[in-house]
Formats: C-alpha cells, sequence, structure tokens
C-alpha cells in the first residue's frame, strides 16, 4: 500500500508529544512490512523540509500555526493526483476538514478531542478557536472510519 498521512508535528519535531511519538512506532512498523508512507506535516526551526525518518517520507511545509491551512494547498497541488491507496488524517487539535476535498480512502486517527478542557490548557483567543474549529468539523467526519485512542473518545465521535 501507498499510505499519505496528515499530521500537525512529526517524532522529529522539537514540541512532538505522544501522539507523533505513537502516530510514528506504527507508521515505521508498517513501512518495515513492505508498505510505503508519507507523512506532511508542519516545520520547526532548523528542520529539513523533506527527510527519510525510519522508512517514512517526511515532507516538512508550513509553520506551527497555520498548517492545517497549508495541508489543503499541499495536497491538492501536489498530492491529490499520486497514487496512494488511503489518507491518514491524525485528528489533533485542529483539524484539517480532509472529508470535504480527499476523494481517496479515509481514516481518522484521534486520541482525544478536546472539548471543554482546551479552556484550561491555552488562553482564551486560541482556546475558543480550536473548540469552534473541532465543534464545526465533526459534522463532516460523521461518516468516516476513525481508529480512536479510547472508549471515551469513541462516545465523544
Amino acid at each position: 500500500m501507498n499510505i499519505l498521512i496528515l499530521n500537525w508535528q512529526d517524532r522529529l519535531n522539537p514540541l512532538a508529544g505522544g501522539a507523533e511519538i505513537h502516530l510514528h512506532e506504527v507508521f515505521s512498523r508498517i513501512v518495515k512490512q513492505g508498505h510505503q508512507v508519507t507523512l506532511i506535516c508542519s516545520t520547526f526551526p532548523n528542520c529539513l523540509t523533506e527527510e527519510l525518518v525510519d522508512g517514512i517520507n517526511v515532507i516538512r511545509r508550513g509553520g506551527r500555526w497555520l498548517f492545517n491551512f497549508r495541508v489543503f494547498c499541499e495536497y491538492f497541488f501536489r498530492f491529490r493526483k499520486m497514487d496512494f491507496d488511503i489518507v491518514i488524517d491524525d485528528l489533533n487539535k485542529i483539524p484539517f476538514f480532509t472529508p470535504l476535498f480527499v476523494r481517496k480512502p479515509l481514516l481518522g486517527i484521534t486520541h482525544h478531542l478536546f472539548r471543554k478542557s482546551i479552556f484550561s490548557e491555552i488562553f482564551f483567543p486560541v482556546a475558543l478557536y480550536v473548540y469552534l474549529m473541532e465543534t464545526f468539523s465533526l459534522p463532516f467526519y460523521r461518516r468516516k472510519r476513525f481508529i480512536v485512542g479510547s472508549p471515551s473518545t469513541l462516545n465523544e465521535l
């Protein structure tokens, strides 16, 4: 299979957390089984814009705060016509709204939804933006398959 992953950060990003490490562990093992994996993610200071990390072709575009807007352009102009068998949308913080523009088979991955807890994690204007984007995006993902990190996340979806 030829797999395209959309995630806002990769494992080498200094701000990467458990979700990025988990994603990398899963898909580096999939690479070892003979599949091709490409990850589109945001840049970070002094990063390479493209590199092979444990067999995963990592392509970094756009900064951390605007990456969710950059995904559409990258996909539409560079990846849309490529021969990917499936697109993986790692729903993390601000959604990509991939059901609106990806015509290939699509699989969502999420460890949790923020919902109202985001307001205790970051300052109000950014928290409100994340909350509204997450809330507004969920109906678009309603008929899509998801891998979730817990039963409570499944219930929230």
